[in-house]
């Protein structure tokens, strides 16, 4: 909690000033409730929001420790190890556990799927994570 996300150099200033004061602010509420699920998902997206992908997957790994049923969390990692980190295989992992909480969600399903199609350019596993 006490990471500090840097501020890229172009970023709009009063954009970093909300994300800066809505990392502090949802730090403080950890400290008071450290399981609450959805304030580490929220810390995990506003550090992505600043570019600080470290920081985004710890918080979001934490939050995936805390509900392991849920998905969000997951997803999330599968999209910063797809999209922004490209490491294919982390994220290819992420996918699957993602739908392993969820099998019909529609939503993991498309987002498993366009991977396969824009990151990995595999038409065959985008179209059989449809089915």
């Amino acid at each position: 909690l006490s990471r500090v996300s840097p501020v890229p150099a172009d970023f709009p200033a009063e954009a970093a000033r909300i994300a800066t004061e809505r990392i502090v602010l949802t730090s403080q509420e950890l400290l008071v409730n450290p399981t609450n699920e959805d304030k580490w998902i929220q810390l995990g997206n506003t550090r992505k929001f600043l570019n600080d992908y470290e920081g985004a997957s710890q918080a979001w790994q934490y939050a995936a420790k805390l509900n392991t049923k849920d998905f969000v969390p997951l997803l999330n990692l599968a999209e910063l190890y797809g999209y922004y980190l490209v490491d294919v295989p982390r994220a290819e992992a992420y996918y699957k556990e993602a739908l392993s909480k969820s099998p019909v969600d529609p939503n993991i399903k498309t987002k498993f799927s366009a991977f396969y199609r824009d990151v990995v350019y595999n038409e065959a596993k985008a179209q059989a994570i449809l089915k």
